[in-house]
């Protein structure tokens, strides 16, 4: 019960609620633990969210030394691979531009058999491979990093992808594939993502091309199944809308920001980075933006919306002509003359049903 008002809290964008009662929960014994990898990763991204580095760390290395163990022991939790939370560690470096880190503390990659925890090391070692050294967190992203020994980083990351691109296919062709159903998506984003961030490094290569490669790694996350915490350790859409404001698209920038605060609400580090760009760009500042959030929607996330809503009604109508027909296949039917025709209590009984 301590966890379960988290989802809620997930949900109102309260991070700092859902990070107390979660942490609450973690601090419980094990074996009063219902599912103890989901709280330490409701705990893990609600912190990521909150933009608590210091939490998100401690957490981080707890849940991959707790999911190291459990994938050992061939141990998967409420159906959803270990291997989800044994690379938790790395997704937050990741998300909080931890490059030295990366390069130096986790030079070594995961075991083969852990096929997803292996395809988040290459991920990662390809987006540290783009900036260089050193933390980019709190930097200003939308000008892009230095360009000192560009070409090289250009080339170092494109190896990356290739070996990332390479791992996917040993994700798709995992045994136990219903538990890998999201985690192929993943990869699938991570390759659009990284390799967004090497044509930023391209001088042939326009910020264009990186926005058409995020757009489609933006279309994998909203074809990801509804879960909470979301699999995804960060959403496409800050990235996506720091290309846009380079472009000078502030139009469509905004829209990127006000689907992504409609999503998930009062981010910190969305609000200040929105703050830093000034009103010309974000068009009457953070605060204003976080309130139209909660009342305009962009097509784009309209259109997700309707779209599966759409297709449940279709499933429940081809479902029922369905039934309609298996029924009537196994009417009774009686000879009348040189034909067969269908008993009156058979065809009664089929359009009662129909």
């Amino acid at each position: 019960m301590l966890h379960m008002p988290s989802h809620i809290d997930m949900r109102d964008g309260d991070y700092a609620s859902s990070v107390r009662s979660n942490a609450m929960a973690v601090a419980l014994p094990l074996c009063r633990h219902a599912y103890p990898q989901h709280n330490m990763e409701s705990l893990l991204w609600s912190a990521r969210m909150a933009d608590d580095l210091e939490v998100s760390l401690d957490v981080a290395k707890q849940l991959a030394a707790h999911a190291t163990a459990t994938c050992h022991a061939r141990v998967d939790e409420a159906g959803m691979s270990c291997e989800r939370f044994t690379s938790q560690l790395l997704l937050t470096l990741v998300h909080f531009e931890m490059w030295d880190d990366i390069q130096m503390k986790h030079r070594g990659p995961p075991p083969s058999e852990f096929r997803y925890w292996r395809a988040v090391w290459l991920f990662a070692q390809g987006m540290a491979a783009t900036r260089g050294s050193g933390s980019t967190r709190h930097a200003d992203t939308t000008s892009g990093m230095p360009n000192l020994d560009q070409a090289g980083r250009m080339i170092a990351a494109s190896r990356w992808l290739a070996l990332l691109q390479s791992q996917r296919g040993e994700v798709e062709r995992a045994p136990a594939a219903w538990t890998y159903a999201s985690l192929v998506q993943l990869v699938a984003i991570y390759e659009h993502v990284l390799r967004a961030e090497i044509m930023l490094l391209d001088e042939i290569r326009t910020a264009k091309d990186a926005v058409a490669e995020l757009e489609m790694a933006l279309l994998q996350q909203t074809l990801i199944p509804y879960d909470e915490p979301p699999a995804l350790y960060r959403s496409v859409r800050p990235r996506l809308a720091d290309i846009l404001m380079r472009l000078n698209d502030t139009n469509s920038a905004r829209a990127i920001l006000r689907a992504e605060l409609y999503e998930y609400p009062n981010q910190p580090f969305l609000a200040a980075k929105c703050a830093r760009l000034g009103p010309p760009r974000c068009g009457g500042g953070a605060e204003q933006l976080v309130a139209e959030s909660h009342a305009d929607v962009s097509p784009r996330v309209l259109h997700l919306r309707v779209f599966p809503i759409c297709i449940a009604l279709v499933t429940i109508f081809l479902l029922v002509l369905s039934l309609c027909a298996v029924f009537l296949d196994k009417a009774d039917w009686v000879p009348s003359g040189d034909r067969h025709t269908p008993s009156l209590l058979s065809s009664a009984r089929g359009t009662a049903l129909c």
